[in-house]
């Protein structure tokens, strides 16, 4: 970057021939090689891929009106297709397509929805979609915190929402006042074109959770939990609760501080995954 500019890259994935995809937000100008990019609200993101040997192949820009677009997750599928998700407030644009809360109006906070998307081994923009509001509410809340994506292309997506919300027109249950939900969602790969929703499953959480992890399994089955003790997960798993290990209040401790018995069973969960 320049003088004055602020920039963290904070997700990082490598793929099997070598490359890296990083992601991450910045404010001012940023210079990424030859590629200079400008933030246009108080802070932008950017998802770049670099070559084995540490040359810039692309740089994308996530980029909204007035305040800050912040990714949250990046993974990656074995064609060397990028998907990221995140939060952004009044509206999200990132290479020629665009998402809009078409909630916000002048005079009116906006409030965070969350995004998913995708980009091809280029970087060009495949599709996004939103999960947000669907009527004006002081509560009304979204945001993507977990994300994995299968052999096939299938994406799942979870996180946590309050209010009336959707994702991509599929409306999410549970709009109990100032409540808080847990949600996770089962995308289809269809090539280019926006994915289907295949199903959306959510369950009312004690407390809000900013932490949500989601896997795929065998036969298809996806797993999903955070670190909220209530929280219900969703698929053949019934959360790490059941394991009665405490894995569940350990989501960010390095596996190496992990008890035996502990290590032992999150190696046999990691073995079921595909």
């Amino acid at each position: 970057g320049t003088d004055g500019v602020e920039s963290s890259a904070h997700l990082v994935q490598p793929d099997a021939a070598g490359n890296t995809v990083v992601a991450g937000i910045f404010s001012g100008t940023l210079a990424l090689g030859s590629t200079t990019l400008a933030a246009t609200g108080t802070y932008s993101a950017c998802v770049a891929k670099y070559t084995a040997s540490g040359a810039l192949s692309w740089a994308q820009q996530l980029s909204s009106p007035d305040v800050t677009v912040y990714p949250t997750c990046l993974a990656l599928d074995g064609a060397g297709n990028s998907y990221l998700t995140g939060e952004f407030y009044t509206s999200l644009t990132v290479g020629n397509v665009t998402l809009t809360d078409p909630l916000v109006t002048p005079g009116n906070s906006p409030s965070p929805n969350g995004f998913v998307l995708k980009l091809n081994p280029q970087g060009v923009v495949q599709w996004a979609l939103r999960l947000g509001g669907t009527q004006r509410q002081s509560t009304a809340q979204a945001s993507c915190e977990g994300l994995a994506v299968n052999a096939a292309g299938d994406v799942a997506i979870s996180g946590y929402y309050q209010g009336n919300v959707e994702l991509a027109g599929l409306p999410l249950s549970g709009n109990a006042a100032n409540a808080t939900f847990q949600y996770t969602a089962r995308l289809a790969n269809t090539a280019s074109t926006a994915p289907t929703v295949q199903w959306a499953r959510t369950a009312a959480l004690s407390q809000t959770t900013f932490d949500s992890a989601v896997a795929f399994g065998t036969a298809g089955a996806v797993y999903a939990g955070t670190t909220t003790a209530a929280a219900t997960a969703f698929g053949p798993l019934a959360g790490l609760k059941v394991l009665e290990l405490g894995l569940e209040n350990r989501m960010k401790t390095k596996v190496g501080l992990l008890s035996g018995g502990q290590r032992q069973a999150l190696s046999l969960l990691m073995a079921t995954f595909s």
